[in-house]
């Protein structure tokens, strides 16, 4: 079976695509090697641990080093958010940004990313699952907001649940199972007001909606996580 490693090369013209506002993306490259048990040749499970040490190093939106060097996840996959390969998170965010690719270098990414394996869809979920609601309470270094009860706790077998009023700006108040409280700032983003927690480098909008994580002064669109960490 042949092996599942996404690679990049950094030859110019070749793997490494220039935009025409400067700067370079690549374009993903299947390893043709044989793959063991593993779905990865001995090549990439090398790279694979590499690349999990350096991630779990990171601190903006790319990994520092020689792309190369580094596995770019399974060709089946979803491109990591690090990479600069062709319709990569980070990719869209330059092109969003005003980079520019000219007419036939977008054919040339496309042609090489339409001889990879299809990528698979997101589920769509049939009927949304049940789960608690998380209210957050965001302090800020002018002002800290707290959940206060907006009416006398009602009985309902066999819990009990109160009616708080986590924000201001909600109108109505809302049933909650648990209150989690956040440090944040209000900082401005590219224009944009927003909240920043400096320890997850999580973003959240004014109305306390998770967004993002903050990568070297850009909002990056992130999974969010239960775990505050």
């Amino acid at each position: 079976m042949r092996c599942a490693g996404r690679l990049v090369s950094d030859v110019k013209g070749v793997g490494a695509i220039p935009f025409e506002t400067g700067g370079f993306f690549h374009l993903p490259i299947w390893c043709d090697r044989m793959g063991g048990e593993s779905g990865l040749c001995s090549g990439c499970e090398k790279r694979k641990e590499r690349t999990d040490t350096k991630v779990a190093q990171i601190t903006g939106t790319s990994l520092q080093g020689t792309h190369p060097s580094y596995l770019h996840g399974i060709v089946s996959e979803p491109v990591p958010f690090w990479s600069h390969i062709y319709d990569g998170a980070w990719f869209r965010l330059k092109v969003n940004g005003g980079a520019i690719v000219s007419e036939e270098n977008m054919a040339k990414a496309k042609k090489v990313a339409a001889g990879l394996p299809e990528l698979p869809e997101a589920p769509v979920a049939s009927e949304a699952p049940v789960r608690k609601k998380k209210v957050l309470v965001a302090a800020t270094a002018t002002a800290t907001a707290t959940a206060t009860p907006a009416a006398k706790p009602r009985k309902i077998a066999p819990k009990k649940i109160e009616e708080i009023a986590p924000m201001a700006a909600l109108e109505k108040p809302v049933e909650v199972h648990e209150v989690l409280r956040i440090e944040v700032k209000k900082v401005e983003v590219g224009g944009r007001s927003v909240y920043y927690d400096s320890r997850t480098q999580k973003v959240y909008d004014l109305k306390c909606k998770y967004i993002g994580r903050l990568r070297e002064d850009e909002i990056v669109s992130f999974p969010d996580s239960d775990k505050e960490s």
